[in-house]
């Protein structure tokens, strides 16, 4: 009978969950209207944008200088040869334009090692743009599963009232009868009351978690929903798998691979500071001059210049050296940085799967403790019916079924907790490059 009553608390329930939302179509959202996210997509651009040869000095520099002065002068001057010129208000006037032309043909290697500087940077942006994803789903499906939880803990509170009900319907009926007594019904109906406050309670706090979802997916935080997806996340991956995986995939552990890189390319970059930089240089010039005293009355020039320049610091008062051994040092720390992630990570990994395990087992436990507690149920209502046990039996049964499935929630959550957790060591929450 009361297995009957459970599964029409259950319906019931799902009635009630009208609309859905699937943990995907939340992840998508979040996916889409997370700041974080739209932060780093920003940082992604830029990085992509700053990755050409052009920036790196691969690409010629032109430029244009132009210049024009005018003057008005009052001029007396007197000759050895006796001629005297005075003149008041000359004007004079000069003009002149270039065009010119620089261009690196050799750095040491410098410009080569900039631009793979450069995607190296592009690719560790779009790392952390992953992995800001990926903390983004990770704290939506922790947000979510809790979320569940109270749906299952309302749908187990759900089953406590509904067995209240009868509870209160047998009372009347053995008050009726002459086999119960007025205290029963008055328990059976204080019992009630109070679980249905507890009942407005888990509401109330599942109607937080929902505003909160809401407002990672940018949604009206009104908005009202259920959740569709209430059972365990499937995850079958062999621990060695799991392992291997995490190693390869793990966002954060290939930033810090990536950071290796980088220096390594800053210290090849440093070095190339030792060697001559040859650049070569070419410029067209016009030069016009006009003037109304003096002996040059006007000059129009034009100029074609084209040279090779080299430049070699053959003393820097040591600041190459200690620049070059800063790079080194600072190549050490990315690597102990590097081995210190990897390592707790491993860490992470093995706390993570066993608790993962046990977890499992308290899941299939807790099953099958619900399953013994309807059956009790279903044995203490028909004793209680027939008058072979006592009011305080039925409560005690009663409450053991609430706790059976409350215990059964908590277990189910916390085996969906452990999975995100171990999905988000192995970047699983993410397509995989």
């Amino acid at each position: 009978m009361f297995k009957f009553i459970f599964l029409l608390s259950s319906i019931w329930t799902l009635v009630q969950a009208q609309p859905y939302l699937t943990r995907q179509e939340a992840i998508a959202r979040t996916l889409k209207f997370n700041y974080d996210i739209q932060l780093a997509s920003v940082d992604v651009k830029i990085a992509d944008r700053n990755a050409v040869r052009a920036n790196a000095g691969f690409v010629p520099r032109v430029g244009v200088n132009a210049g024009g002065t005018r003057s008005v002068n009052d001029t007396r001057q007197r000759f050895v040869s006796g001629q005297e010129v005075n003149r008041q208000g000359a004007q004079s006037a000069n003009l002149n334009g270039e065009v010119f032309l620089q261009w690196t043909l050799f750095d040491g290697g410098k410009m080569f090692t900039t631009y793979q500087k450069l995607q190296e940077e592009a690719h560790v942006a779009r790392l952390k743009l992953q992995a800001d994803a990926e903390r983004a789903m990770v704290k939506l499906l922790q947000l979510y599963d809790t979320w569940v939880l109270q749906h299952q803990l309302i749908q187990a509170q759900t089953f406590t009232l509904t067995v209240s009900e009868e509870r209160i319907k047998l009372s009347e009926a053995r008050l009726a009868s002459g086999k119960g007594n007025k205290l029963e019904v008055l328990q059976a109906r204080m019992d009630k009351n109070a679980q249905l406050a507890r009942l407005d309670e888990l509401e109330q706090i599942k109607l937080q978690l929902l505003s909160e979802l809401n407002v990672m997916q940018g949604l009206d935080i009104r908005t009202v929903y259920q959740p569709a997806d209430t059972q365990l996340l499937k995850f079958e991956t062999p621990f060695d798998s799991l392992r291997t995986l995490t190693f390869h995939r793990n966002r954060n552990l290939k930033v810090l691979e990536k950071n290796i890189a980088l220096r390594q390319l800053e210290l090849k970059a440093q070095k190339a500071s030792a060697f001559p930089q040859i650049s070569l240089n070419v410029s067209y010039g016009l030069n016009r001059l006009t003037n109304e005293a003096g002996f040059l009355l006007f000059n129009n020039t034009a100029s074609l210049l084209g040279g090779i320049t080299a430049s070699w610091m053959l003393y820097d008062a040591g600041n190459l050296r200690r620049q070059t051994q800063n790079q080194l040092l600072m190549q050490a720390r990315a690597q102990t940085e590097f081995d210190r992630q990897r390592t707790e990570l491993e860490a992470r990994l093995q706390i993570g799967w066993a608790h993962y395990l046990r977890q499992k087992q308290q899941v299939q436990r807790e099953e099958e403790n619900r399953a013994f507690s309807i059956d009790a149920m279903e044995i203490a209502m028909e004793r209680y019916r027939i008058g072979s046990s006592s009011t305080l039996e039925l409560m005690l049964v009663q409450q053991e079924v609430t706790q059976a499935e409350s215990r059964l929630a908590y277990a189910k959550h916390n085996c969906n907790q452990a999975v995100i957790q171990l999905l988000a060591l192995d970047g699983s929450l993410m397509i995989p490059e």
